[in-house]
């Protein structure tokens, strides 16, 4: 797509054969993004050029994107708005523009500098909504995956969600090359900002674009590039996944959902790391409602009535861990009940891996947990081999299976009063229950805490959550975490460079949107949805995380609405800050000078792993601090000495 011969070809014949006295005649190819199609025929993006009416989905518009303008990805250009149409653009995306000069980084607003900047005008890039006229936080930088600078694409970051159904214009000035030298305006903005007619958009840019850029403090003849693009409406970012909730709902009120005992591991059967801490391990199956075509994993779509909603037919049953600690069993009275969110296509055998059943062990908690269908280990090998084989398409598998997943985790906290009346969590035989169904408390890391993000929001059953060592945005996350390198690899096998995987990884949230817990931050407090307890959450960071960076923790503590617990080590931008007690809070932990790391500010995968991920879950303040909030009247309490650190 990019440089493509007949762009170049066209660029020659129109300076050949125009006249001498009159501007040369701006041939766009088809389908192309007029504003700089000479240099990509997508970029800049996400662009309103792409966005057509569509009466039938509830913004009236839809995504359109030609053939021309997709970026070739294995067997055909990735089409993301093809299988399942989206009426407007994320509210999560990153906003791409490339520029043929190897552009300076230096001007640009960096996520470690004042990025209060972007919102007073300051800066070389500046996000305006068009109606209110309010500048967006945000941070920019270059492409730091490519090392040919004269295809480094330049990345606008949102540092909070945009609003659902809000026409954006984004500017941009001030832009210099490496000697210092300013960047050129694309030809096909250089005409409408220098007021020369192209294909009628010169109207639309006088009445739309440059007024607001104007009220911004960015002058028009100041810009190098200008556009707009319009966000999709909620109702098409969550519906399918608050469909899912409504059938788990009903499917709960109708009957108490079928648990069944496959088997008990006790005493030398356990698996070594387990005896002392584990009295007994309970492998249960549940039955859930479907609402996909298959329960195989890589194979199962949502499944639809004729209107294209989300429906039900029949049951599918999933497996599920119970852990009974020693100190429960010797208790003998009710323990409050964790349920527990795996990491990054792994598996509920997480639980067992010698964390969690130590802390259950040592706070009084019956564990349980299930796979996370969409993101399980088996789901894993399905997404390497599409990803591997080119076939962008069949990528929708795993985000639609999610949903099921979600179905089967409200199923789980669901089941906890027949869990609780099972005869294998008896204290005794014919004895009370070692479990208080009364709460259902959620404790998820990584891939645990950006599922469990979504999770949480949904969920009717859980009050409190400690979400660690994950975050919110996929897009922001991929090139900063080395759990996705392995992935971005494969992807990467049916992708021309990086500037066409930063173009294929901001379609992907397009995608990733529907289980993206920045979408559903807003149904935890602001918003809560109905049937839904109050809730609280407890979020676990360290900066310098090489496998989910803090910047998505960070992220979706903004969009919570919570606070930043001081004393902290950090100072993360726009968030508020409070002391202990509090009900809820963002913790940072300073695992830096200890580990040696220094923190690299560019969108760039570590070189090596270090323990801060690991360690965050596993530090004894961390775990005194989750038990005190894990609590029916539990609040944020500050447990370390000072800031947190590994001490």
């Amino acid at each position: 797509m990019q440089y493509a011969a007949h762009v170049v070809r066209c660029a020659l014949l129109v300076a050949l054969c125009s006249c001498a006295n009159d501007p040369d005649p701006y041939v766009v190819p088809e389908g192309c993004n007029p504003l700089a199609a000479d240099w990509d025929c997508m970029l800049p993006f996400p662009s309103d050029r792409f966005l057509v009416d569509d009466p039938s989905l509830p913004s009236g518009h839809r995504v359109d994107l030609p053939l021309a303008a997709r970026v070739p990805f294995g067997a055909e250009p990735l089409d993301a708005f093809a299988d399942r149409a989206i009426d407007g653009f994320s509210p999560a995306t990153p906003i791409l523009a490339y520029f043929p000069v190897a552009l300076d980084a230096e001007p640009l607003v960096r996520w470690d500098e004042d990025v209060t900047a972007t919102q007073r005008g300051e800066g070389p890039t500046v996000i305006v909504d068009a109606a209110s006229g309010e500048l967006v936080p945000h941070f920019a930088e270059l492409d730091a995956s490519s090392a040919d600078p004269l295809r480094r694409v330049l990345i606008l970051r949102p540092l909070v969600r945009l609003a659902a159904e809000t026409r954006y214009v984004v500017g941009l000035r001030d832009l210099v090359d490496e000697d210092g030298a300013p960047a050129p305006a694309p030809e096909g903005f250089r005409r409408l900002r220098d007021g020369d007619e192209n294909e009628g958009e010169l109207a639309r840019y006088e009445d739309a674009i440059f007024p607001v850029l104007e009220d911004a403090g960015f002058a028009r003849d100041t810009l190098q590039l200008a556009w707009d693009f319009t966000t999709a409406s909620e109702e098409r970012l969550t519906g399918d996944m608050l469909a899912a909730r409504a059938i788990a709902i009903d499917a709960l009120a109708a009957a108490p959902p079928a648990v069944r005992v496959l088997r008990v591991i006790e005493g030398d059967a356990l698996a070594e790391n387990l005896r002392g801490s584990t009295a007994r391990q309970i492998e249960i199956e549940v039955d859930a409602p479907r609402i996909v075509t298959s329960a195989t994993a890589g194979e199962g779509y949502l499944l639809r009535d004729d209107e294209g909603r989300v429906r039900t037919e029949g049951t599918v049953t999933f497996a599920a861990t119970i852990l009974v600690p020693q100190s429960v069993a010797d208790a003998g009275t009710p323990a409050r009940l964790l349920q527990y969110g795996h990491g990054f296509f792994g598996s509920r055998g997480e639980m067992t891996g010698g964390y969690v059943d130590d802390f259950a062990n040592e706070h009084g908690f019956v564990a349980m947990a299930a796979d996370w269908w969409g993101m399980m280990f088996e789901d894993r090998n399905e997404v390497a081999g599409d990803l591997a084989a080119g076939r962008a398409r069949e990528l929708l598998a795993f985000i639609e299976r999610t949903h099921q997943g979600m179905v089967n985790f409200i199923v789980l906290a669901g089941a906890a009063e027949v869990i609780a009346a099972l005869p294998e969590l008896a204290a005794t035989e014919g004895g009370s229950s070692l479990v208080d169904p009364s709460d259902v408390f959620f404790w998820g890391n990584s891939q645990g805490h950006i599922l469990g993000g979504v999770y949480t929001a949904i969920s009717p059953h859980v009050r409190r959550s400690v979400l660690g060592v994950g975050g919110a945005n996929f897009s922001l996350i991929m090139f900063r975490s080395r759990a996705f390198a392995a992935l971005r690899a494969l992807l990467e096998l049916n992708i021309e460079g990086p500037l066409e995987t930063q173009q294929v990884a901001l379609l992907l949230q397009h995608w990733l949107d529907r289980i993206d817990p920045v979408n559903y931050a807003r149904f935890v407090s602001r918003e809560p949805l109905e049937g839904a307890p109050e809730k609280q959450v407890l979020l676990h960071t360290g900066p310098g995380d090489e496998a989910v960076t803090h910047l998505a923790a960070e992220l979706h503590a903004r969009e919570l609405g919570i606070p930043l617990l001081t004393p902290s080590p950090f100072t993360p931008p726009l968030l508020q800050t409070a002391t202990a007690p509090v009900p809820s809070a963002l913790v940072e932990l300073d695992y830096l000078d200890e580990l040696g790391i220094e923190i690299v500010p560019t969108a760039q995968i570590p070189d090596e792993a270090n323990a801060i991920h690991e360690s965050i879950r596993r530090n004894p303040r961390v775990q005194e601090q989750v038990d005190a909030f894990l609590r029916a009247d539990g609040v944020v309490t500050h447990t370390c000495d000072g800031p947190c650190d590994p001490e």
